[in-house]
């Protein structure tokens, strides 16, 4: 009966020790499973502020994008009118030279211009800088309206006639206002410019067969 007796208290302290290494490892478990519940809340928290970022960041962006393209449009419309004042500009400074000298200037049409060309010289005045890609007569002369404008006409034969023509016909006007006080007699103006011109399915080139170039030239007008 005492065997028994110590049996059966070794076995309750076995059990009793198990009992205990049981709740030691549940505890430690439930522990580590906190831990990781607080590391995993966490990085959620830290996603969510990402993401709330990355959408700011966005909406910032999508302001920025907006503000340059309404510049850029401004900026576009500027120079289109700019460009409209300087073409309005040289037309009336031609008008006041032909008024001044007693020289107005005949124009011909693109129809006009074509069906003459064999007896024309056809000298282009427009500056490198504002010429659009292959738009002027072809076999046109390159002398743009600058102050060199003179010179390179100087050795020109003043018994032919010459054709000037421009972007849209005011330095033309100029230039043959400039070509007749000089002494060439008979000069005509591209009317409309090589717009109308390339406008009326009239071959275009670069001036002499040339492409564009940067012109440094100071040019008048």
């Amino acid at each position: 009966a005492d065997r028994s007796k110590h049996a059966s208290e070794d076995i309750l302290r076995i059990v009793g020790k198990g009992v205990e290494e049981i709740r030691r490892i549940t505890n430690g478990t439930e522990s580590t499973v906190e831990r990781n519940r607080d590391v995993v809340n966490g990085s959620i928290r830290s996603f969510e502020a990402i993401a709330a970022g990355v959408v700011d960041l966005r909406e910032s962006i999508g302001i920025l994008v907006d503000s340059a393209r309404s510049q850029l449009d401004m900026a576009a419309g500027v120079a289109h009118r700019l460009k409209e004042h300087t073409e309005t500009s040289s037309r009336r400074s031609a008008d006041i030279i032909a008024v001044a000298t007693g020289t107005e200037i005949p124009e011909l049409s693109p129809a006009e211009a074509s069906s003459r060309l064999g007896e024309l010289v056809v000298i282009d005045v427009t500056p490198e800088s504002d010429r659009d890609s292959a738009l002027s007569i072809a076999g046109a002369k390159s002398i743009p309206l600058t102050r060199d404008f003179e010179r390179q006409m100087a050795p020109m034969d003043r018994r032919a006639s010459y054709l000037f023509v421009c972007r849209s016909g005011g330095r033309g006007v100029r230039a043959a206002c400039i070509a007749r006080t000089m002494g060439f007699g008979r000069v005509y103006n591209l009317k409309g410019g090589t717009l109308a011109w390339s406008g009326a399915g009239h071959a275009v080139d670069y001036p002499g067969g040339e492409g564009p170039a940067n012109d440094n030239l100071e040019v008048w007008g």
